[in-house]
């Protein structure tokens, strides 16, 4: 009842003579959630006509929750639509507004975002044209960084959407960085830029030999390193040629825990995301490297293999079982271990292992590196965790091997189950 009688006011506004009225009720609209229903009613020739009233409202949609409007995506991306229209139809009409470049970078972004939230693709050009918007207003506003931080921020999020073409997007962002680098070094994510530009030339340095001249630079970075993400990424590359350049160097890691069994670490910053039952590994490009998932068997549960019955407590017989269902995936197999008994880590031993590597069905190349051990806390399960790589790689890095070591069981206070 109460939203009825509030859309029943907000559309009476909506017909209210005056612009300030008339902007004041759209705003509302977007407040409220209930844009989509009054899509219909938005003066676009009339708010675009002014720069400050365009900025208002495409700035309102794009801080507006959408959770509302998806209930009527139609609707929703008809309003979002007419809010594009606004910020463009605006700039178009004061170039040299600062409010109505950002009206057009605010409008476009915010039919972006419906778009994407109703499944829908987006196009390259669209994300272009936000991004040029922003750097026209830094242009108007050299002094200010932030609508050029915006857009690379912007043109990497566009990079994940879906349908986009990538390559025109990450060759404007790489245009945009390198002059927010120049012209705004402190700023913090072109410093960021900047220093992952410095430890690209040292990985170079270090790929051709000269570990003599990359040594100081590496030590210099760790030392400066104020991003999680950064500093990591120089962690690793020190950890991979420690024999030659003997820098000894931490992770910043955050603790985690599966399903309150299983304590672990990850480092802190973008290159790895954490759910309840599964840990992502990002590379330095974007692109997703390893996924690791830990599942289990219970020790009193009868699993089938061919015409052979194993319990839970046999973890022999559950790689195997584990093995079968891998070798059905993959259907050109490039590398086989076996089942082997190794250990996980230091604090997890007597591990049944083994490593499959190969091509599925359509042709995408997979590596299972999966491990089952008995709990010897939980003592009526039998661990399983699978560390699935979705790149061809040579062997694991220095973050996934501090992952792996990192893996302990948390003591059991309770009763066997």
């Amino acid at each position: 009842m109460r939203t009825a009688i509030a859309l029943v006011f907000l559309c009476g506004a909506l017909r209210a003579q005056t612009m300030e009225q008339h902007v004041e009720s759209v705003e509302l609209a977007i407040k409220q959630g209930a844009l989509a229903a009054v899509h219909d009613r938005i003066a676009v020739a009339a708010i675009a006509d002014d720069p400050k009233s365009a900025a208002r409202v495409c700035a309102a949609a794009v801080e507006s929750p959408l959770d509302h409007g998806l209930t009527v995506k139609d609707q929703l991306k008809a309003a979002a639509e007419k809010i594009r229209q606004i910020g463009v139809t605006c700039a178009e009409a004061n170039p040299e507004s600062p409010d109505a470049l950002g009206a057009a970078a605010d409008g476009t972004y915010f039919h972006l975002r419906v778009l994407a939230a109703c499944g829908e693709e987006t196009s390259a050009d669209d994300w272009l044209a936000v991004a040029d918007a922003l750097a026209r207003l830094h242009g108007l506003q050299p002094d200010d960084g932030a609508p050029l931080e915006r857009a690379v921020k912007l043109l990497r999020e566009g990079q994940q959407a879906k349908g986009v073409e990538v390559e025109p997007l990450r060759k404007r962002e790489e245009e945009l960085c390198k002059e927010g680098v120049r012209l705004y070094p402190k700023r913090a994510l072109f410093a960021a830029i900047a220093a992952s530009a410095e430890l690209d030339d040292i990985v170079e340095q270090l790929e051709k030999g000269a570990f003599k001249e990359a040594k100081p630079r590496l030590a210099a970075l760790l030392a400066g390193a104020a991003d999680d993400t950064l500093r990591n990424d120089a962690v690793t590359v020190a950890r991979k040629h420690f024999k030659k350049l003997g820098i000894k160097a931490d992770y910043v890691t955050r603790k985690k825990v599966y399903f309150d069994n299983i304590e672990y670490e990850v480092p802190r910053g973008d290159r790895w995301k954490t759910e309840k039952d599964t840990i992502t590994q990002y590379g330095r490009d974007g692109k997703l490297i390893r996924r690791f998932t830990l599942d289990w068997f219970k020790r009193d549960t009868l699993y089938t293999l061919g015409d052979t019955e194993y319990d839970g407590s046999n973890e022999k017989g559950m790689a195997m079982i584990t093995e079968r269902d891998v070798l059905s995936v993959i259907v050109k197999v490039e590398r086989r271990t076996g089942i082997i008994k190794k250990s996980l880590n230091r604090k997890i031993a007597g591990v049944q292992y083994f490593d499959i590597a190969g091509f599925d069905k359509d042709a995408e190349f997979t590596r299972f590196h999966t491990y089952l051990w008995k709990s010897d806390e939980r003592t009526w399960l039998t661990y399983r965790l699978w560390i699935i790589e979705l790149q061809k790689l040579d062997g694991l890095d220095p973050e996934a091997q501090f992952v792996i070591d990192s893996f302990r069981e948390t003591k059991y206070e309770g009763k066997d189950k």
